[in-house]
């Protein structure tokens, strides 16, 4: 007996729940949502930094791999030079001042 009173709440909670939910809402009739409110664009949200860094890795591919999903050698030794590149050109100026601040000490 208790089961039938337990799907008896449960359904009157679902009826709730759907009713609330289609119903209109008075709060703001005109704003619909679009899928674009919801989901970003990935490639929108990039850096320009990241997108070159990109350019760059499709550049320089494709990358071939082993049957396991791994890289082969040359195509690592590829891609590691891309990243290699790219880290250091990003921390140049950093070492530049490193430097000039060890010499200011002699």
């Amino acid at each position: 007996m208790q089961i039938y009173a337990a799907l008896g709440v449960a359904v009157a909670v679902i009826a709730f729940i759907l009713y609330s939910a289609l119903k209109p809402s008075d709060a703001n009739p005109e704003h619909k949502f679009t899928l674009g409110d919801v989901v970003t664009d990935p490639i929108q949200d990039e850096s320009e930094e990241k997108a070159d860094f990109l350019k760059d890795v499709d550049k320089n591919g494709p990358y071939p791999t082993k049957v396991g999903g791994q890289l082969t050698p040359d195509a690592l030794l590829k891609l590691r030079s891309v990243i290699n590149k790219r880290a250091y050109s990003k921390f140049v100026p950093r070492k530049l001042e490193m430097m000039e601040e060890r010499l200011g000490y002699f």
